[in-house]
């Protein structure tokens, strides 16, 4: 997570959300060092999930972001491998406000052919 650096977002697209809790809340994970940063200098870190996750575990993980001065938004794609190969995924976004949507929309478009905002975590 010390690789972070002065970047302002990460995105994490894992198996499970035992994977996912390990890259955020794991030992020297992703949260501790936003919190820090957060705390220096008041910056917010956009961290965007793309792991297909129970809701339960996107509100949580959307909670302890929010503790850490962290933006989170839960975004499951569809496409499969060949979309994600040929960047034309869709990302299905759960996000609190549509400006943190809108911040996130120039990095999924990296990723994917389309973002829906669908609603909160």
């Amino acid at each position: 997570a010390t690789s972070l650096g002065n970047g302002g977002a990460l995105i994490t697209m894992l198996r499970s959300g035992e994977e996912v809790r390990k890259v955020l809340a794991g030992e020297d994970g992703v949260l501790r060092v936003c919190d820090e940063r957060h705390r220096r200098d008041g910056t917010r870190t956009l961290l965007i999930d793309c792991s297909t996750i129970a809701p339960d575990d996107a509100r949580a993980f959307a909670a302890a972001a929010d503790m850490a001065g962290c933006d989170f938004l839960d975004a499951p794609v569809s496409g499969g491998a060949i979309g994600a190969e040929a960047a034309t995924l869709t990302f299905m976004v759960g996000s609190e406000t549509e400006e943190v949507f809108r911040q996130a929309e120039p990095l999924l478009a990296h990723m994917g052919k389309s973002s829906v905002r669908c609603g909160g975590v």
